[in-house]
Order: C-alpha cells, then sequence, then structure tokens
C-alpha cells in the first residue's frame, strides 16, 4: 500500500494506492522443481538455465536506453470503499472505479523518468480518483536524475507545483518489472550481478523461472521463455501477478505490447481482486540519440513553486523555465 498525503480544503487526506486487505501468496501456475536433469518436466537443465541468466544480463544490458510510450486502465475493487478516519483531520480514501492515463517512460543507465497525463472522468470532482478530490491532478512527471528526484504535479484547479528530493527513485512502474530490469518494491535496478547469482529453474511448459531475494527476504520469480529471446512473459510477487504477452522485436530484441497486473486479498475462504491494471504499450525505443541526460531535468512551467527539499527552500520557474529563488 501506497499512500500519499494531500490536503482538500482544510482537511488531511490520505490517498491508498492499492486496497487495504490481507494478502496471499499467489500459487505458480506452473510450479518448477530442482530435481533430475531433463528439460521440459519441471527439472534442472544447467545448460538452459545459464542460458537465460546470460540472456536475461544481455537484456538489462539493451535496455539501458530506453524510451516507451503505453496506456493505463487501472480498475479497483476493494473490499471497504467508505473512507476511514484514522485520527485528527486524516481520512483513509480507498481507490474506487476505473482510471485511466496516458504515459511515458524513458531510462538512460541510472537515470529515469515517468510522465503520466490523467485521463479525468467528467465527474473528478465528486468521486475518489487516484488524487486529490476537488482539485484533480491532469499530469505529473517523476525524473531521477541520477542524484536527486524531481517531481511535477500540474492540478487543473491550482496550476503546477513541484519538489525536488535528494532520494532515490520513485517506486517502480509495472512496465519495468514486466520488462525483467526492476524488482518490484525497490527504488534502484537490477545489476548483472544481482542476475547472475539468481537461481534459475526450468518448468513443465519449457518456460524458465528466475527466483531472487530482496534484504527482505521476500521471495520474486520471473517467468522467462527462450523462443521469445529469454523475454520475460510473467512476475510473480507475494499476492501479485504480472503477466506479459503480446510480443514484439524491436532492434531484434522481444518487448511485450499487453501487461496486465492483478492483486488479489484473502477474504475468508475466498480471495479478491481488489486491482486489475492493463498496459497497451504504443511504441518503444531503443538507443533513441534524443534520449540524452538533458531529458531527466523538467522544464518547470512559468511561474512554478518548486520546494528543494535539499536545501530547504523556495524557488520559482523563470520564463525559461530555470529556477530562481523565491523571494
Amino acid at each position: 500500500m501506497t499512500l500519499a498525503k494531500v490536503k482538500v480544503a482544510t482537511v488531511a487526506v490520505l490517498v491508498v494506492a492499492a486496497s487495504v486487505g490481507v494478502a496471499i501468496a499467489a500459487q505458480p501456475a506452473t510450479a518448477p522443481s530442482k530435481t533430475g536433469t531433463g528439460a521440459g518436466s519441471g527439472q534442472t537443465t544447467p545448460g538452459l538455465t545459464k542460458d537465460a541468466i546470460h540472456a536475461m544480463c544481455g537484456r538489462l544490458e539493451a535496455l539501458n536506453n530506453l524510451w516507451a510510450s503505453y496506456s493505463v486502465e487501472s480498475s479497483y475493487n476493494p473490499s471497504r470503499k467508505e473512507p476511514a478516519d484514522i485520527g485528527g483531520d486524516a481520512v483513509l480514501v480507498p481507490k474506487t472505479g476505473t482510471e485511466r492515463s496516458e504515459r511515458t517512460f524513458s531510462r538512460l543507465g541510472l537515470r529515469a523518468r515517468w510522465d503520466i497525463d490523467w485521463i479525468l472522468p467528467e465527474d473528478a470532482d465528486r468521486t475518489p480518483f487516484s488524487n486529490l478530490r476537488h482539485n484533480p491532478i491532469q499530469k505529473e512527471i517523476y525524473s531521477f536524475t541520477g542524484d536527486s528526484q524531481e517531481q511535477l504535479s500540474v492540478t487543473r484547479n491550482h496550476g503546477p507545483g513541484g519538489m525536488i528530493l535528494d532520494r532515490a527513485m520513485f517506486q517502480p512502474s509495472v512496465l519495468e518489472a514486466a520488462l525483467g530490469i526492476r524488482p518490484r518494491r525497490r527504488n534502484s535496478y537490477f545489476s548483472v550481478d544481482e542476475i547472475s547469482r539468481m537461481e534459475a529453474e526450468n518448468t513443465q511448459d519449457g518456460a524458465i523461472t528466475l527466483t531472487w531475494r530482496d534484504d527482505q527476504g521476500e521471495v520474486q520469480q520471473w517467468t522467462v521463455k527462450p523462443e521469445l529471446g529469454y523475454a520475460v512473459t510473467a512476475v510473480r510477487s507475494g499476492n501479485v501477478w504480472i503477466t506479459a504477452e503480446d510480443f514484439e522485436a524491436v532492434d531484434g530484441l522481444m518487448v511485450p505490447k499487453s501487461v496486465v497486473f492483478q492483486l488479489r486479498v484473502r477474504e475468508g475462504e475466498k480471495t479478491r481482486l481488489v486491482e486489475d491494471t492493463r498496459l497497451k504499450v504504443h511504441q518503444y525505443k531503443l538507443n533513441d540519440p534524443e534520449n540524452t541526460e538533458s531529458r531527466y531535468h523538467i522544464t518547470w512551467p512559468k511561474g512554478t513553486d518548486v520546494r528543494d527539499m535539499r536545501l530547504g527552500i523556495n524557488l520559482v520557474a523563470d520564463e525559461k523555465g530555470a529556477l530562481i529563488r523565491n523571494r
């Protein structure tokens, strides 16, 4: 669950990015096994698994300079739909209904940028949305420059506002996980060394499962298929499933055009699908000459108030988009 603290009039609202529930770990559709030496029967074949790890490392390098544009549609069905008072002026607002956006993602080495254009419903002022009720956010940019993070939000009623933080990247997107370049819940990319140390096993349908454990001991698994150039077809992380489909070759690299993210929680003897997010990728670009370091510094709209959290000062954007001290 991700919470963002925002203000509506004089009331502080915590917007819930995922519904409240008790998580249950999903079971893999095809269980891998470490026994035996035969291929395609739930057994480990050293040659094939070594090829998978080598190919995964190669894909990581090939996706080092990346740009993608895509549509996102998310549907939410939490067990609790009413806001919950958590004390003081703060309330929890579960996400409900469906939200849509158009997005771009770019990466250049350790740098990354996410642009989100929200498609606001006509009743956005009256219904719980992904962000701020009564002042819906139209556009968001999160950009990690390599040593700091810049954020820009443009609201429908109050214009743009920004922030600069001395911290690591924004939480990983579904697309990054589906491409196998970044684990869920971590604010940095995989390294070749980390992938080289993954456990690799054959599954009964001829795919290969790569297992990685984070610092907290959480297990994450990536399923890759040799016939797709070892592209990722599924990611499993606790009660989250990510499925990649409809592959195409871009500069010789197989990448998905469709990605599905599903989050399920247990409710008694049953499980509830509380989030279903679907991505449709419009275009990928690899090694784009326009994907340069300058892209990862936001061009601030004139008059944008920006809080530099690193220095504890307020800035404002001039007519050229440069930040100057706000006196």
